[in-house]
């Protein structure tokens, strides 16, 4: 038989065309170059009992220890047993009074993204975390009272490939923010700079508090919230909240934002979106406030006066 130099060059081409170990995801592989963060999963061998990491952690023991599988942050801790979330197998159960965890976050802090998995939901939230402990769970007024599958924290961004890795490692357990339909409190002072692009949040009920105080700049395109009943509070103290989407509120029939966009910083176009969509549903006997940010245009000034008309108790920036 003789030597076939095109079947030689078409094996040595699909050797080529093979990934590597390195391009191959894996949780070190985010941390590659050196990135500040960790890949964080409350699984078998990576949980214990006590801070030191001694004692693995049976199904429902209090957890006090989660090592992580990769990155410069080395674990995350508990040293109160009566504060520690559950071990569940996968996963920690938060109570929802004051189960929590604690990172030290190193010098110069992490702007970057976290990819957050729990029974609630699962994405890519952006970050801006302070260095020294922070705490995750039921402090600061945030209310976790879900079971967390994973954190994974990194000082940059993600790459599609890794986002699709991510999904790929947690759709098995994660719930999806689809179903959500109670958010009370669950991301408020979390230091969140983004939201994930797929957060629509169609059967929220519940949103009192749900983003309060942190660092958000857009609401993402498609949350329309139709079967919201408070949004009290929702967004407030992002100061630097400058963009919602046309169609937000354009089928939400909620009539309870009170402060909802209390201290942000929204422009005429996105005030003006809320109101016009609020305005279009009918509704009667509600509460809107806004401050900061740009005045209402003649357009919500006019989504104003008809809801006004219903009995809306209305405050906006510029106080028309």
């Amino acid at each position: 038989m003789g030597f076939s130099l095109s079947k030689s060059i078409s094996f040595r081409s699909k050797l080529l065309s093979q990934p590597s170990d390195s391009d191959r995801f894996t949780p070190q592989s985010i941390f590659a170059s050196g990135e500040e963060g960790a890949w964080l999963q409350p699984i078998a061998g990576q949980s214990f009992t006590d801070t030191a990491g001694m004692t693995a952690a049976a199904l429902d023991d209090s957890i006090g220890k989660i090592t992580a599988r990769a990155g410069t942050i080395s674990a995350a801790t508990q040293s109160d047993p009566n504060k520690g979330p559950l071990f569940k197998d996968p996963g920690a159960e938060f109570d929802g009074t004051d189960d929590a965890i604690e990172i030290t976050i190193p010098t110069g802090g992490i702007t970057g993204e976290m990819y957050y998995a729990s029974s609630a939901g699962k994405g890519v939230f952006g970050v801006d975390f302070a260095d020294g402990t922070r705490t995750f769970g039921n402090v600061n007024f945030a209310n976790w009272k879900d079971t967390i599958y994973g954190l994974v924290i990194v000082d940059r961004s993600f790459t599609p490939t890794e986002v699709a890795g991510l999904d790929a490692e947690f759709d098995s357990v994660a719930g999806d923010f689809n179903t959500l339909t109670n958010g009370f409190a669950m991301f408020r002072n979390s230091s969140l700079t983004s939201l994930p692009s797929s957060m629509t949040l169609p059967a929220l009920t519940d949103a009192r508090n749900m983003f309060r105080d942190n660092d958000i700049v857009v609401i993402p395109n498609g949350m329309r919230l139709p079967n919201l009943t408070t949004a009290l509070l929702m967004f407030r103290g992002n100061t630097n909240l400058t963009t919602v989407p046309s169609d937000f509120a354009a089928d939400s029939d909620c009539t309870n934002w009170g402060f909802s966009f209390f201290d942000t910083n929204l422009t005429q176009q996105s005030i003006d979106n809320i109101l016009t969509n609020l305005a279009a549903r009918g509704t009667s006997n509600g509460d809107f406030d806004q401050s900061g940010g740009s005045a209402p245009s003649a357009a919500g000034e006019a989504a104003i006066d008809a809801m006004r008309g219903r009995g809306w108790t209305i405050t906006v920036t510029g106080g028309y």
